[in-house]
Protein backbone atom coordinates (compact mmCIF):
# COMPACT_ATOMS: atom_id res chain seq x y z
CA UNK A 1 0.00 0.00 0.00
CA UNK A 2 2.77 2.35 1.11
CA UNK A 3 4.52 1.67 -2.11
CA UNK A 4 1.00 2.27 -4.41
CA UNK A 5 0.60 5.46 -2.34
CA UNK A 6 4.27 7.04 -3.06
CA UNK A 7 3.61 6.58 -7.22
CA UNK A 8 0.19 7.99 -6.68
CA UNK A 9 1.92 10.99 -4.95
CA UNK A 10 4.15 11.21 -7.17
CA UNK A 11 2.14 10.88 -10.27
CA UNK A 12 -0.30 13.27 -9.37
CA UNK A 13 2.27 15.42 -8.28
CA UNK A 14 4.33 15.45 -12.23
CA UNK A 15 0.57 15.87 -13.64
CA UNK A 16 -0.06 19.21 -11.41
CA UNK A 17 -2.97 17.93 -9.32
CA UNK A 18 -3.29 19.49 -5.62
CA UNK A 19 -5.37 16.60 -4.35
CA UNK A 20 -5.08 13.86 -2.27
CA UNK A 21 -5.00 10.50 -4.86
CA UNK A 22 -7.33 7.96 -4.47
CA UNK A 23 -4.49 5.74 -3.32
CA UNK A 24 -3.72 7.67 -0.61
CA UNK A 25 -7.41 7.44 1.20
CA UNK A 26 -6.49 4.43 3.66
CA UNK A 27 -3.51 6.50 4.96
CA UNK A 28 -3.69 8.62 7.60
CA UNK A 29 -2.93 12.30 7.92
CA UNK A 30 0.17 11.93 9.50
CA UNK A 31 1.00 8.84 6.90
CA UNK A 32 0.19 11.36 4.19
CA UNK A 33 1.78 14.25 5.55
CA UNK A 34 5.02 12.32 6.14
CA UNK A 35 4.66 10.82 2.51
CA UNK A 36 4.69 14.22 1.12
CA UNK A 37 7.35 15.74 3.28
CA UNK A 38 9.43 12.77 1.95
CA UNK A 39 8.48 12.87 -1.42
CA UNK A 40 9.61 17.03 -0.75
CA UNK A 41 12.62 16.44 0.72
CA UNK A 42 14.11 13.98 -2.02
CA UNK A 43 12.45 16.65 -4.83
CA UNK A 44 14.59 18.85 -3.25
CA UNK A 45 17.82 16.81 -3.45
CA UNK A 46 18.44 16.83 0.40
CA UNK A 47 18.68 13.13 1.11
CA UNK A 48 21.38 10.99 0.34
CA UNK A 49 22.52 7.82 -1.88
CA UNK A 50 20.48 5.51 1.00
CA UNK A 51 17.51 8.24 1.16
CA UNK A 52 18.02 9.35 4.41
CA UNK A 53 18.01 13.41 4.79
CA UNK A 54 21.32 14.55 4.95
CA UNK A 55 21.49 17.97 6.23
CA UNK A 56 24.57 19.05 4.83
CA UNK A 57 22.65 19.05 1.13
CA UNK A 58 19.79 20.69 2.93
CA UNK A 59 22.37 23.93 3.92
CA UNK A 60 24.30 23.80 0.46
CA UNK A 61 21.07 23.81 -1.49
CA UNK A 62 19.94 26.94 0.57
CA UNK A 63 23.25 28.50 -0.48
CA UNK A 64 22.39 27.98 -4.38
Amino acid sequence: MAKDASNAVEKKTKEGGKSRPEACEPLSDNDYTALLMAKAIDGLGWTDKDGQFDKLKMVEGLGD
